[in-house]
């Protein structure tokens, strides 16, 4: 596949993902709203809502460089905490950023992390979520990592 058509397929996913999110709107809205609609639109909104959503899961497989066979390179990395916590977010970036983008990176960052964090006594930190975006013209992955540090002891 090339890379234009992968390009494409990520920019569709990211419409899909939008519509998906106005679609679900709107069915809850209707919904609670207890308003009378038909049982055959109650169900077409229903089966929108359900193939926008499996369209959803699928498209991350799309939005990964690296089945483009091109480098990517790490270009920002952000490491946040909710609730705040000190750390050394900068020795992160140094380490990592424009560092070539694997399928591993994240996972290696998110260990390193999650070590430091249990060194400075928050045990029980956890990964919450990741966001990735791919920009395929400058061949660029800009990375964001959301953490729960949990209790220190």
């Amino acid at each position: 596949m090339n890379s234009h058509l992968k390009q494409n397929l990520a920019e569709l996913a990211g419409v899909f993902s939008a519509l998906r999110l106005w679609v679900n709107a709107i069915y809850c809205a209707l919904t609670s709203w207890n308003s009378q609609i038909s049982l055959r639109d109650h169900l077409s909104l229903h089966a929108l809502r359900s193939s926008l959503y499996v369209i959803f899961l699928v498209s991350p497989i799309f939005a990964q460089p690296q089945a483009t066979g091109e480098r990517f390179f790490l270009e920002k990395l952000d490491i946040k905490f909710e609730p705040k916590v000190r750390f050394p977010v900068k020795k992160y970036r140094t380490q990592y950023v424009n560092r070539i983008y694997q399928a591993g990176l994240l996972k290696e960052i998110s260990a390193g992390v999650l070590a430091e964090l249990k060194d400075q006594g928050y045990y029980f930190a956890r990964l919450d979520s990741q966001a990735v975006k791919v920009d395929s013209t400058f061949r660029a992955v800009q990375a964001t990592l959301f953490f729960q540090p949990g209790k220190p002891l």
